[in-house]
């Protein structure tokens, strides 16, 4: 299949434009970085990680389960949507959702919550400020749990209070009847003394511990005052002489609290009394060995009764301290001003719930009284990362690049190959259907010398067209016309080096310069005549008398054996080109010269090349390489036809070194 085009041409064209395809890729790159800079994300990673810790309860729970089971309650819609509106994140809750992840290591019992976001700084935030909504939810929950344990402790605590009641009670009339008796036996029972004495120091010594218990509330209530004091102190909340009031409060309170005996020298000292009246003699009355049975059951209930009101008291300690912690991050729930960041858990300007003081209170409540339960322990705080660990940036600065040098490519190549002229010889008969009679190369104005040294490429390429001329018009005396489309295709150079070869042939050359009418160029063929002064007669002046001899207006030139008649004077009218005096001077110089050379006027814009085309044994057309267009060469090749004229071929001018070796 013949191609429209010739390949090699279309590679030598692209070889001529490698500065503007390295250009075109310098611009795609450059584009490419851009874009992928401007429209490429990176993602940034953050991640903070959670300790579960374990710290009360007879029924061990192992971490893991706690964590299986709290996983699921990271990344609920609800936190999300908190964590949006805290942030003010301009995304939805399902993308928010897809950014973030929780990951649990069950054998450390370590849980990692991790965002990736566009920006360090907010994937940091994202995933701090869902770890502290977490916390805080789970806080609520920690206190609906304390409720519930205080509620269930304090009916106890009633209860055992009411028992307390009906068996002091028992005791008092136990007693009462124990009185009668020995007022009616005269005879008291050593050993009810010595019991009723033991029972009367350890009810003081009861009594005096729930007064040091009663300290100790008052201490958790100290500590409790000190501690918003200090929070207060470090944001210059407070004034330095009320913060002195509150320590001294503290130190007073620590003082008087911390020296009570422990409960369980009392059990001890009771169980030894038991062991004393199950050991002693058991001569007791009836109602003494019921009265020291109800004493040790009021003894043992007491303890009871102690143990559960410390349980409330830190129950409801607790649960006070969780409460005013999630009071003061109220403010937590309010979103952040433009460029305000999330403050680290544990400083002053954290306004998550969750700090290690709730912790400590929790764990230690839950330790004291072995209820099943843990803290959680904030391990590492996420912080601003500064690489990202993936970015679009690259893939879009690779594609646009791509695609830019591509389009960049396909636009060169598309010029190339929808180039409208003819860049190089073997072009010609692809796109004309006419012969390429010779081809003159590109030579630079200030390099372009008259008649030209013999070795220059411009002499040797006129020496091959001369040649391929006179294959075509054989006989001596032949009449060649050059004309050419448009004017600037090089019609007057080709003339002349045309010449100029055949005169190095030892053959005489007659240029006959037909450019008689106007418009017509300032200077004629008389560049070739150096030492005539003045306009010279030619041509112009022989058709607008329809007399004179031709002899005299001939005139030698620069070049070897080569003569020319000027364009003399213009006339006006084309006729005479046609007419029988201009076939006459043309026969003349047939019979004078070998050879002659008549460079016509351009087709398309008069009718002249068309007059004298009748007079020639050939017409050749002139085109410049990669600047006549091959429409124009053809409405100039249709032109001629209307004049019944044949044009036996191309002369290319002006090709650039590129081309020249595609003939």
């Amino acid at each position: 299949m013949r191609l429209p085009f010739h390949l090699g041409t279309v590679l030598a064209g692209l070889w001529q434009r490698r500065l503007q395809f390295l250009l075109a890729m310098v611009i795609a790159a450059a584009a490419g970085a851009a874009g992928g800079y401007f429209l490429g994300r990176p993602t940034y990673e953050a991640r903070t990680v959670l300790r579960y810790v374990l710290a009360g309860g007879k029924a061990k729970v192992e971490p893991a389960v706690v964590l299986r089971t709290e996983l699921n309650q990271v990344e609920i819609p609800q936190n999300l949507a908190k964590v949006r509106f805290r942030l003010s994140v301009p995304a939805t809750i399902e993308s928010l959702g897809a950014a973030v992840s929780v990951q649990v290591e069950e054998l450390s019992a370590l849980m990692m919550i991790q965002a990736r976001w566009e920006s360090g700084p907010m994937a940091a935030a994202i995933a701090n400020t869902l770890r502290d909504v977490y916390l805080g939810n789970w806080l609520r929950a920690q206190v609906s749990e304390l409720d519930r344990h205080y509620a269930q402790a304090k009916a106890e605590l009633k209860t055992l209070d009411s028992q307390a009641e009906k068996l002091g009670q028992v005791v008092e009339d136990l007693r009462s009847q124990i009185a009668r008796e020995q007022e009616e036996a005269n005879q008291k029972s050593s050993r009810g003394a010595e019991v009723a004495a033991r029972y009367s120091r350890l009810r003081e010594a009861i009594a005096e511990d729930q007064a040091r218990r009663a300290n100790m509330a008052e201490m958790a209530l100290r500590e409790q005052e000190l501690e918003r004091a200090r929070r207060l102190k470090e944001r210059d909340l407070i004034a330095p002489a009320e913060y002195e009031k509150v320590l001294a409060a503290y130190q007073k309170q620590r003082a008087i609290t911390y020296d009570s005996a422990k409960v369980r020298q009392w059990r001890e000292e009771l169980e030894k009394l038991s062991d004393m009246a199950g050991s002693g003699p058991s001569g007791g009355t009836p109602t003494e060995m019921l009265l020291h049975a109800t004493l040790l059951k009021s003894f043992d209930l007491d303890l009871k009764r102690v143990a559960l009101a410390e349980k409330v008291a830190d129950l409801r300690d607790a649960r006070d301290r969780i409460v005013e912690a999630l009071d003061l991050s109220g403010g937590y729930e309010t979103p952040l001003a433009a460029g305000q960041t999330q403050g680290r858990a544990g400083s002053p300007d954290a306004r998550g719930p969750y700090s290690p003081s709730v912790a400590e209170t929790l764990s230690r409540v839950l330790g004291a009284h072995d209820i099943a339960g843990g803290s959680w322990e904030i391990v590492a705080e996420a912080e601003a990362p500064v690489a990202p660990v993936k970015s679009t940036r690259k893939v879009f600065a690779i594609a646009i690049a791509f695609a830019l040098g591509l389009l960049g490519s396909g636009i060169l190549v598309a010029r190339e190959v929808l180039n409208p002229t003819l860049r190089s010889a073997v072009e010609v008969p692809l796109r004309l259907d006419l012969p390429a009679v010779g081809i003159l190369p590109h030579v630079r104005p200030a390099d372009l010398k008259i008649p030209g040294e013999p070795d220059s490429a411009m002499v040797e390429a006129s020496r091959i067209l001369a040649e391929r001329v006179r294959v075509v018009v054989p006989p001596v005396g032949a009449c060649v016309l050059l004309t050419s489309p448009s004017r600037g295709d090089g019609r007057t150079i080709a003339s002349v080096f045309l010449a100029g070869a055949f005169g190095r042939r030892e053959e005489q050359v007659l240029l006959v310069d037909a450019e008689v009418r106007e418009p017509r160029p300032k200077v004629g063929l008389d560049f070739l005549c150096p030492g005539e002064a003045g306009p010279l007669p030619g041509l112009g002046d022989l058709l607008g008398s329809d007399e004179g001899d031709i002899g005299p207006m001939i005139r030698r030139t620069i070049l070897p054996n080569v003569s020319l008649l000027p364009r003399g004077r213009p006339i006006r009218d084309p006729e005479p080109l046609g007419g029988h005096w201009m076939r006459d001077i043309l026969a003349f110089a047939s019979r004078h010269y070998n050879l002659v050379i008549v460079p016509a006027p351009p087709v398309l814009p008069n009718v002249d090349a068309g007059l004298l085309a009748n007079w020639a044994h050939a017409v050749f057309l002139v085109v410049r390489a990669g600047r006549t267009r091959v429409t124009r060469i053809r409405q100039a090749v249709r032109r001629l036809e209307t004049y019944r004229v044949h044009v036996h071929g191309v002369i290319l001018n002006d090709v650039r070194r590129p081309f020249l070796n595609h003939e």
